[in-house]
């Protein structure tokens, strides 16, 4: 009994998800010099034709997006266990080899997320409708043959950074990056990282650029000078003695 509610709720949501791809407004195809990722496609062999819509695009999203968060979530277990000096944990041997690889995993995972992050608020700006389900049926039926189903007239710019077809994303447990990305975004030198994570350099002279101000606004950043305006103005062993003459209680003088 239980296998065959489940394989009836697999047929509905098979037919609702195809119902939604056939509806869905279409994006155009545009030219990548990367090649496609084997094993990792967007779509299946069964699918014709093989064009992406925006429903597939809210798909690619979500499993980048699980992915990114499943993939952070195993590198802050490693630093705590690290932290902790244990050797391994469920999320892998805490070594440097395996902090730095799903490092770099969640890097790539970020990159790809925020750019199908993009397409998708790109997409949904357009506000391009749906196809009317009426207008499918009569598509299907062969009886409305002129009719064709709502496509962008342009490809969201985020889309071009990424290969095509755009790749589902794998299992957290895949450390291994599939997405090539330009040289400079792969991985920071340590002398990079190093410059990004250090804290500013402390300076005496107030940074402006920084929106950093002086305690007075009348004060001298040139020790010389303020050496110059003591000798000349300031005698602080008389002023001492007045402050003691002022102060000075009654009983005692």
């Amino acid at each position: 009994m239980a296998e065959l509610v489940y394989g009836i709720a697999w047929a509905i949501t098979d037919f609702t998800e195809k119902i939604s791809t056939l509806r869905s407004p279409v994006i155009p195809q545009w030219t990548t010099p990367f090649d496609p990722v084997p094993g990792a496609g967007l779509f299946d062999d069964h699918d014709a034709p093989k064009v992406l819509t925006e429903h597939r695009l809210h798909l690619v999203h979500h499993t980048w997006a699980t992915r990114h968060a499943a993939l952070h979530l195993r590198l802050c277990c490693l630093w705590d266990a690290k932290s902790k000096g244990m050797r391994a944990c469920w999320a892998g041997t805490v070594d440097r080899e395996t902090l730095q690889t799903t490092k770099d995993a969640v890097a790539e995972a970020k990159w790809v997320e925020d750019r199908l992050a993009q397409a998708v608020a790109w997409c949904e700006g357009r506000k391009v409708r749906k196809l009317k389900l009426v207008k499918l049926v009569k598509i299907r039926k062969g009886r409305a043959s002129t009719t064709t189903r709502p496509t962008y007239t342009e490809t969201p710019p985020s889309l071009l950074d990424l290969p095509y077809p755009l790749p589902l994303a794998p299992s957290s447990n895949r450390l291994a990056q599939t997405i090539p990305r330009p040289p400079t975004l792969t991985r920071e030198t340590a002398f990079e990282e190093e410059e990004r994570t250090r804290p500013p350099l402390y300076t005496e002279e107030a940074d402006l650029a920084l929106g950093e101000e002086s305690v007075m606004g009348g004060m001298w950043h040139d020790p010389n000078e303020v050496r110059a305006y003591e000798a000349a103005f300031v005698d602080e062993d008389d002023d001492v003695l007045r402050m003691l003459e002022i102060h000075q209680h009654p009983r005692t003088s």
